[in-house]
């Protein structure tokens, strides 16, 4: 499941790290606190990774997908059972 999100989706838009890391590097010389400066970047990386999600059309969210491992799933399930029984 993680590959099919993986393949379809990144948290990370790669552009708006390469742009900005002059501006963030500028801002850490600013600050002068890696501490501080590193938690301020976490906190914009969550933020990015959650307005990306909001907007995402997963597939493993797809209907098609879901249908698919849940009955996968529940073929497994019965295997098992009568293995045990």
């Amino acid at each position: 499941m993680q590959s099919v999100f993986n393949k379809n989706e990144r948290f990370i838009d790669e552009t708006i790290l390469k742009s900005s890391t002059e501006a963030l590097f500028q801002f850490r010389n600013h600050i002068k606190d890696d501490k501080t400066f590193g938690i301020i970047v976490k906190k914009l990386l969550l933020e990015q990774a959650t307005l990306k999600l909001r907007t995402a059309k997963l597939e493993l969210l797809k209907e098609d997908f879901l249908n698919f491992k849940s009955v996968e799933l529940e073929k497994k399930h019965r295997q098992l059972k009568t293995y045990f029984s």
